[in-house]
């Protein structure tokens, strides 16, 4: 499949879709006193997989990489190599932050990924046979029209996500109002 500046626009939009989800939720669930800061566009953040830090008076800074997922079956999909070329970590194993939000837009969902559980746990089951993995072209950077690289991805079941405390918790988006539908009752 080529990449085209329609396939480079077309996933822009979707990242872009579950960041603003992930600000939403942000906006919603954290106090009046709470700053949201908006790092994606800063180089020393981009390259940590960090797209918002959470400033509070009351905790430590909270490092936030949102991202976006247009289809549902059952489990979520990790990040393992970002180029396939050089072996660059994924963001399941590579990104400095805390919590990763995945935004479900069939489910107009989000689950919450605690980062500190989801490296070790995907680190140590990259050849586990339980785990479908797959490769995807990525169009992060449009380049005359050429695939830049492929990226590795391996997709782990809910249960099992659960079962490990790294889904901390979902929300659900119902009448403007975002509500929590599941809790890792182990925090």
């Amino acid at each position: 499949m080529a990449n085209t500046k329609q396939q480079y626009a077309d996933c822009k939009r979707k990242g872009e879709l579950g960041e603003q989800a992930c600000y939403s939720l942000c906006r919603a669930i954290t106090s009046q006193f709470t700053n949201i800061i908006d790092t994606r566009d800063i180089k020393k953040y981009r390259d940590a997989d960090i797209d918002f830090v959470i400033q509070s008076p009351f905790s430590d800074l909270v490092f936030i990489e949102a991202k976006y997922a247009g289809i549902d079956g059952g489990a979520d999909v990790f990040e393992t190599e970002k180029n396939m070329t050089t072996g660059a970590a994924g963001w399941a194993i590579g990104s400095k932050a805390h919590y990763v939000t995945i935004y479900k837009e069939p489910m107009n969902e989000i689950h919450i990924i605690d980062m500190n559980k989801c490296r070790p746990f995907i680190s140590s089951n990259l050849n586990n046979p339980r785990y479908k993995h797959y490769y995807k072209q990525t169009y992060s950077n449009y380049n005359n029209g050429q695939i830049l690289y492929y990226t590795d991805n391996i997709r782990v079941p809910y249960a099992d996500l659960k079962a490990n405390g790294i889904i901390a918790a979902i929300f659900s988006y119902k009448k403007n109002f975002w509500e929590q539908t599941y809790i890792d009752q182990h925090r």
